[in-house]
């Protein structure tokens, strides 16, 4: 029997009929997604990027018709035509040398579409983008910058004008208005160590911690700060605690990256509580690849047991269902590949998406 071939995604969006367009999570490659028959169809590789490059794109919007692909290794913006089914590359602004906390491997980490103008947020890169979607022109914004630097992680949230987003390696939550696109820097919480992600109830953000530290709550209205240091009896951190925060009904769970439980907290007693669903296999690593209007998507894996899982959460009732995207022309993907390596004079080497008996098919 032949085996199936499944591919992971992060950078994916949807257009008005439902039609997914994703970049492969650990390769080269744009796919056609239809989530209700769980399937994807290779469409083509983005050009003059690596043919092997791991999260080229970090996430992607959907705006007029187009595509925008988000890079985060990637060294181009990259803007799908889905009426045309072509991809036309925008440069990004070289960074300016001063910021040592710049790692190009980690540029840009979501994006927000308002108005004429796409605001791309960065990871680690130096400023904000402003896009302009009508004649393609890029300006920097970067008076909002702190001195010691920033590691923007998930959970980004917008509130009419403004976006939040907090960062992994502090304290800090950036607050950026797009109407004066002028930024304030907010450091929350003592007990907190960086955040991974945040969500937003009411008047209040919840902010998960990347390491081990306390749960922040934080209502920026009148800047009242709340942390929960108190952990329940036998939940552990890990290395990077959680990997998002999801909400079913009246309760928010802080699901694992590497901790060992799901918490559950109760959204007006603040109470957390290990909960016995969607529980990790021991030695896991979780994340949430993307979400929809219905379900949020995640992977885990587990390489000491040989563990590849995927699963998705509906965000009515919190129902698991498994799901895997069965690729559709995966060889024609690794044909293009291999293109790419020998066109561009590199040696051609295995890897975890392209094994030796994955050349010898196509040779």
């Amino acid at each position: 029997m032949k085996e199936k071939s499944i591919v992971e995604f992060e950078a994916i969006a949807f257009t008005e009929n439902g039609t997914g367009y994703a970049s492969a999570f650990a390769f080269n490659g744009l796919y056609e997604i239809d989530l209700e028959n769980q399937k994807c169809k290779y469409m083509m590789l983005f050009p003059n990027e690596n043919a092997n490059g791991k999260r080229l794109y970090s996430s992607a919007l959907h705006c007029n018709s187009k595509i925008y692909f988000i890079p985060m290794s990637g060294k181009y913006i990259s803007i799908y035509n889905v009426e045309q089914k072509t991809i036309k590359q925008l440069s990004i602004p070289l960074p300016f040398s001063e910021y040592s906390f710049y790692k190009e491997a980690f540029k840009f980490v979501a994006a927000v579409c308002w108005r004429e103008n796409i605001f791309i947020i960065p990871f680690t890169y130096p400023g904000i983008l402003k896009l302009d979607i009508k004649t393609n022109k890029i300006k920097v914004l970067r008076q909002w910058i702190p001195k010691e630097g920033y590691f923007f992680r998930g959970g980004l949230c917008v509130d009419g004008n403004n976006v939040y987003i907090p960062s992994g390696n502090n304290n800090i939550i950036l607050e950026f208005n797009m109407e004066t696109e002028k930024g304030i820097i907010h450091r929350i919480g003592k007990y907190n160590n960086g955040a991974m992600c945040m969500y937003r109830y009411g008047k209040d953000y919840w902010i998960a911690p990347r390491q081990k530290g306390s749960i922040v709550i934080w209502n920026p209205a009148c800047n009242l700060i709340s942390e929960i240091q108190d952990y329940p009896i036998g939940f552990q951190s890990g290395k990077i605690v959680f990997s998002k925060i999801i909400r079913c009904k009246d309760k928010l769970f802080f699901m694992p990256a590497s901790a060992n439980r799901v918490l559950s907290v109760k959204i007006e007693s603040k109470e957390l509580a290990l909960e016995d669903r969607w529980k990790p296999q021991e030695g896991s690593m979780v994340a949430c690849m993307f979400e929809t209007g219905e379900h949020y998507y995640f992977y885990e894996a587990n390489r000491s047991v040989g563990l590849s899982k995927h699963y998705r959460i509906c965000k009515k009732d919190g129902k698991t269902e498994d799901y895997v995207l069965e690729a559709e022309r995966q060889k024609e993907n690794q044909r293009d590949r291999l293109n790419l390596v020998i066109e561009m004079g590199e040696s051609v080497r295995e890897t975890e998406n392209f094994k030796l008996e994955d050349f010898l098919g196509l040779i």
